[in-house]
């Protein structure tokens, strides 16, 4: 937090550490402020997704410090004691937000005959789901589906 208050963003390094001590040790951390505490859980489920993304072969399990990425992310909110419904919304707001930027990102591709980056895209999209998947009927679908109306 000191960093954050000095302007510094927070490194993966930091957040691996601070779920490994947690983990190791089964201590919880006590952040002063709900804001703080949201902020760090939303810049660790941004780098969750950035790693997941970052993996290229979709069959291998993918994991951070030898924990499920969704091990990790459920257990970081649990260290810093956010409750497991406001983690899963974040989560599924983040992946939401992530997917709908890729699809747009995918498609400004295309429209450049860029088709194997666009590829690229649409492939992160599909690890993302493949960890963090939509739940049923959830009104994640239904903000997507008016993405695909605007498309002609």
């Amino acid at each position: 937090m000191d960093r954050k208050m000095s302007g510094e963003d927070i490194s993966t390094n930091d957040i691996v550490q601070l779920r490994h001590i947690c983990k190791t040790y089964g201590v919880r951390t006590f952040i002063t402020t709900a804001n703080a505490r949201d902020s760090l859980y939303r810049v660790s489920i941004n780098f969750v997704l950035d790693y997941c993304e970052s993996i290229s072969n979709v069959s291998t399990s993918i994991q951070i410090n030898g924990e499920d990425v969704r091990e990790f992310i459920a257990g970081l909110a649990d260290n810093i004691g956010l409750e497991s419904a406001n983690a899963a919304r974040m989560i599924s707001a983040a992946v939401a937000a992530r997917t709908r930027s890729r699809i747009l990102q995918a498609w400004a591709l295309e429209v450049q005959n860029k088709h194997s980056e666009a590829l690229v895209e649409l492939f992160k999209v599909c690890v993302i789901h493949r960890i963090f998947p939509p739940a049923e009927n959830s009104d994640f679908v239904l903000a997507v589906i008016p993405l695909s109306k605007n498309i002609d």
